[in-house]
């Protein structure tokens, strides 16, 4: 995407109230995590060594006997920008996580230092997946701001889905899509903030999920990225109708 895409497609009043943009890593070549937290970590304020029991099952003989290995995960905080980065060796993961999303400077210039980074280690790191995911939440006092928030499409179904019980506590519809570059996850409706209580308002979520699940080599991860950041803002424009969208610019 563009620096002109990137501005055009900016909202200056988004709902995204988390983000996340996460690497799953091949298992060849290996990386040595505990070295790439070293070389990121002059680029943030602080690091929290969190411990992750790790269980296995191991069979033998007719017999199953259960171990636990504790590893750690790495998370690096970025008081400035809000952005955290979790490494970790047992998931083979890197994730960029934030709260305060307007556009794709605050992830591009930390992802892109990652790969510079991978890339000292070997320049044939492959990713397994590299995903994008938005977390939009819309606040609703009735059922009628429903169609005014989504399309009509979108705000049908989830009405529809309200119409049949008086007693629903929650009501989330899930497409999945496939396409040849990528592929997307997108739940929307009402998660209900009191749930389990019956519904009592109507906010709204839109959690949509971009992903490329090929073999990406390390290089690439930015350039994947920015398609799936570009194909996540073409959903968010075809699930809200175009006069919430001119809202929200």
């Amino acid at each position: 995407m563009s620096e002109a895409e990137t501005q055009n497609n900016q909202l200056n009043r988004n709902a995204v109230t988390q983000f996340f943009l996460r690497v799953d890593v091949g298992l060849e070549p290996a990386i040595d995590y505990e070295r790439l937290v070293s070389d990121l970590s002059k680029d943030y304020d602080r690091i929290e060594k969190r411990q992750v029991a790790n269980l296995s099952v191991i069979f033998t003989d007719g017999k199953s006997q259960m171990t636990t290995n504790d590893s750690f995960d790495f998370v690096l905080a970025s008081e400035s920008t809000g952005l955290t980065l979790t490494i970790s060796e047992i998931q083979k993961a890197i994730i960029l996580e934030t709260k305060h999303y307007l556009n794709n400077s605050v992830y591009k210039s930390s992802l892109e230092n990652i790969v510079r980074m991978v890339r000292l280690q070997s320049k044939d790191v492959l990713s397994r997946r590299i995903g994008l995911r938005y977390v939009n939440q819309f606040p609703a006092q009735t059922k009628a701001r429903i169609s005014k928030i989504f399309e009509r499409e979108y705000s049908n179904v989830i009405t529809n889905m309200l119409a049949s019980d008086t007693f629903i506590s929650r009501a989330i519809a899930m497409n999945e899509y496939n396409y040849s570059q990528f592929k997307a996850r997108v739940q929307y409706g009402l998660p209900n903030k009191f749930y389990p209580g019956i519904l009592a308002t109507y906010d709204l979520l839109l959690d949509i999920d971009c992903f490329d699940d090929g073999a990406v080599r390390v290089g690439d991860w930015p350039d994947a990225a920015s398609k799936l950041n570009h194909g996540a803002y073409a959903f968010f424009a075809k699930f809200v109708s175009d006069a919430f969208l001119a809202e929200l610019r």
